[in-house]
């Protein structure tokens, strides 16, 4: 009996799977095979919505493929600069790590439990996100994510294994894609240059005129939802130490909680608009 895949309408045999596969590499060449992926992606997968977005070091990323609408359902928020704090975009551009990952909201045990912030990645990231970072060479990176319907476990634990299965297919695709075409060529690499040198300042400098050099460490990692005990972590401090420097930058900064910081950040944003 030949092994069967569970997602989908019903279960298929991995031969149905991977001959679905082989139909996608004849649109490498095409500007579908993006919209082909995500496609395929949905016929097995019940996805609330998907994105494909491009990552370069050292650039804004750039949006390929949305699907299925949702909070900021065409990124203008997250590419205007929120991306600076999207952990997968963090996991690439500065951990330089690829593969397929899983974010569940009631996972992080080492993030802010404050209301505000869940509130925020509830809007932007769903209750599970499965995502691939696919490289396609030293510099650049492919992201799929997309945003499962259902919060059953089995479920999502099947799509993780669906990915893994795929992650090389995939990823030869993208590389060919990318490759034979000039897809990525045609980007304005200098004004996504320009916009991520922009709102990489605001974060770096959020503070700067206030804050020490280690509360401006502290406060980053407030932004990107650490806890003190995650915060100290990192520091290689202690986590009273890090409730100290937190209560000394709200006063600081004159905001009441991270609810108040994370929104104070994002009028820093705005104002480069």
């Amino acid at each position: 009996m030949q092994n069967q895949i569970k997602l989908g309408p019903r279960s298929s045999p991995l031969s149905a799977l991977f001959d679905a596969v082989a139909t996608l590499y004849s649109a490498v060449t095409e500007e579908r095979l993006l919209s082909d992926v995500s496609a395929f992606i949905e016929r097995w997968i019940p996805v609330q919505h998907i994105n494909i977005l491009e990552f370069k070091k050292g650039l804004q990323p750039r949006l390929l493929i949305t699907e299925g609408g949702g909070y900021d359902h065409d990124l203008n928020e997250y590419l205007s600069g929120l991306y600076l704090l999207d952990p997968y975009y963090d996991l690439y551009e500065n951990q330089g790590r690829t593969g397929i990952f899983k974010l569940n909201l009631q996972d992080w045990n080492n993030y802010s439990s404050g209301d505000d912030y869940k509130r925020y990645w509830r809007l932007v990231k769903g209750n599970n996100e499965v995502a691939g970072l696919y490289e396609i060479s030293e510099q650049h990176c492919i992201h799929v994510s997309f945003m499962i319907q259902s919060d059953e476990s089995e479920l999502v634990r099947d799509a993780m294994e669906f990915m893994r299965l795929l992650e090389s297919n995939f990823r030869t695709l993208f590389r060919l894609h990318f490759y034979m075409s000039d897809h990525s060529a045609t980007a304005n690499e200098s004004n996504r240059r320009h916009i991520h040198t922009a709102v990489s300042t605001v974060l770096n400098d959020f503070g700067k005129d206030i804050l020490s050099e280690r509360e401006r460490d502290v406060v980053r990692l407030l932004l990107k939802g650490h806890s003190a005990k995650s915060i100290a972590k990192i520091l290689d401090i202690t986590a009273g130490t890090v409730s100290v420097h937190r209560t000394n930058i709200y006063q600081k900064l004159g905001v009441a909680g991270q609810g108040d910081l994370f929104s104070k950040f994002v009028a820093n944003l705005t104002n480069l608009q």
